[in-house]
């Protein structure tokens, strides 16, 4: 028998995770369970990570890359145990676990439990976030079940603009959406400050004439308190949602720098360290 859960201290009373009643009366948590990938090098820079995809995301991003696992799926549902058994297997290979998806703090239940079983390995935890859940992501930083957060800031601190890209579901408060991104900045740059969190990345996928524009770009990175990168992505279009995009929009190598140099004269070193470009043709650079 599967029950839905709610979080009835968030004000969004959305699915955090699933569970199944055993034969002998047990309460298993489930996964709506995208794939599994490692060893990955790039999920976590420096860190050998296992890549946990999730199921179901609050958002429908024009340019999203990964919409095979915006929605839920009931068929794809997985006991924690099988993913902890997956972890536990390859553990001695590994530095890290990632959780990504969609969006994995729809499930933080379920993604909560698993990374207890990560830590009970020495192994550290990063999550792959939207920011459409602050207090589920206070939650895990004040639970010290998180390590590091890479943080999507998507458009201008504008609602409209930011609607108009992230395209949210119909359960969620459009109304709600810039404070709700917002709040998860701040929450996660002073985690950083007061080393609750070890590492923080927030970075910005960037395309022609939806978020390159200057003003729009310093909209974006003035509100940073304090993270470790701040990276600009190269949005390619021919993996992304909307089939309506077309090459014109992707932004070149050397417009990206750009792009790059002028938020290193702009931000301090003091609010963020380290500002990179990340592309297909090079990878990751970091700006001077």
């Amino acid at each position: 028998m599967y029950m839905l859960n709610y979080d009835e201290n968030s004000s969004i009373n959305n699915r955090i995770s699933y569970t199944q009643t055993s034969q002998s009366g047990k309460i298993l948590i489930n996964l709506d369970f995208g794939e599994i990938i490692y060893p990955s090098t790039i999920d976590w820079p420096g860190k050998v990570s296992l890549v946990v995809f999730t199921r179901g995301c609050p958002f429908n991003c024009i340019y999203c890359c990964n919409s095979k696992f915006l929605d839920k799926d009931e068929s794809n549902y997985k006991e924690i145990a099988y993913i902890e058994n997956i972890i536990s297997k390859n553990s001695v290979f590994l530095d890290a676990v990632v959780f990504s998806g969609g969006e994995p703090f729809e499930q933080h239940i379920a993604i909560c439990m698993i990374t207890q079983f990560v830590k009970k390995l020495k192994l550290q935890v990063g999550i792959h976030t939207n920011g459409a859940y602050p207090d589920r992501i206070r939650q895990m930083i004040e639970s010290g079940s998180v390590d590091a957060i890479f943080l999507d800031v998507k458009a201008p601190f504008i609602n409209e603009r930011y609607n108009n890209i992230a395209c949210p579901s119909q359960l969620y408060p459009k109304d709600k959406l810039i404070e709700n991104i917002r709040a998860s900045l701040d929450i996660c740059c002073k985690a950083r400050v007061e080393n609750k969190l070890k590492f923080l990345e927030v970075r910005s996928t960037i395309f022609r004439d939806i978020n390159s524009k200057l003003d729009d770009i310093k909209n974006m990175v003035e509100p940073i308190g304090y993270c470790d990168a701040y990276v600009l992505q190269q949005g390619r279009t021919e993996i992304a949602m909307d089939n309506k995009m077309d090459d014109e929009q992707i932004v070149t190598r050397n417009e990206l720098l750009e792009i790059a140099k002028f938020v290193r004269r702009l931000i301090p070193f003091e609010k963020i360290k380290v500002v990179k470009v990340r592309t297909r043709e090079l990878g990751d650079e970091i700006i001077p």
